[in-house]
């Protein structure tokens, strides 16, 4: 009886045990990220911007000089920056163009950002992955996720941990470590129609998606095998067994003939 209220005191000692406090590795330190859209002509201009929030629209439209053709721009964000998780995605567009049947000077312009400085305060394995698509009908997109380490975390010195743009045809899934210090990752995506011309149609469009994961560095470390584990397993019962049987013989080890 004495046994059991023992055992039963151990379980509530072990139970009332406070658990450690886990501190996150991952802190954000600034988190900023917009759309914006503008349209102009040689003599007039419009321009919506947006930002601070999780989901942002811009969009401006504007009939050309003399009613000769449309401007257009438009850009989206749609973003999650978790640090309980290690996860910063999103995805977005950006969309310019110009359909214009006269001469004059016209410009279309439509960009989103996102753009994250955190802190890493244990080592952590670093995992992005991510997909463009572009139309470029005689306009220009640009498309860049960049990983930076700031040198000094109270500088502005930057070291490239990976960049990516839209000069490939995919983001590819770069990964590696980020070790503790202060990091900028940051995504732009813009797309352009800017010139005069006679008629026609110039459009860019980019449609995008982000996913950068943090996990613990040290969780990727090198595992042993199954097929080894079974190999030193079998080991130690043969050492075993080899043990007994020469105390069993008096210390002599018997051969077979």
């Amino acid at each position: 009886m004495r046994n059991r209220l023992s055992r039963l005191l151990l379980a509530f000692v072990v139970l009332a045990v406070p658990l450690p406090v886990i501190a996150d590795p991952i802190s954000i330190v600034a988190f900023t990220q917009s759309s914006g859209a503008a349209v102009s002509t040689i003599d007039r201009s419009d321009v919506v911007n947006n930002s601070g929030q999780n989901t942002l629209n811009s969009r401006v439209e504007m009939v050309g000089p003399g009613g000769e053709g449309l401007l257009s721009a438009a850009s989206q964000l749609i973003s999650v920056a978790s640090t309980t998780e290690g996860h910063f995605a999103g995805q977005g567009s950006a969309d310019a163009s110009r359909i214009q049947a006269g001469s004059a000077f016209a410009e279309a312009f439509a960009v989103a950002v996102f753009s994250i400085v955190f802190d890493v305060t244990e080592a952590q394995r670093f995992d992005f992955a991510g997909n463009f698509q572009t139309l470029e009908q005689d306009a220009d997109v640009i498309f860049q996720a960049q990983l930076f380490r700031f040198d000094d975390p109270g500088g502005t010195a930057l070291t490239e941990l990976f960049g990516v743009n839209a000069h490939f045809p995919s983001i590819g899934s770069p990964s590696g470590v980020a070790d503790p210090g202060r990091y900028l990752f940051s995504v732009v995506g813009n797309a352009t129609s800017v010139g005069s011309v006679n008629s026609g149609t110039r459009r860019g469009r980019l449609d995008f998606d982000f996913d950068l994961r943090f996990s613990d560095a040290s969780a990727t470390s090198p595992t042993s095998e199954p097929a080894s584990m079974m190999l030193l397993g079998t080991g130690l019962v043969g050492l075993v067994a080899r043990r007994r049987f020469t105390r069993k013989n008096g210390g002599v080890v018997q051969g077979a003939d």
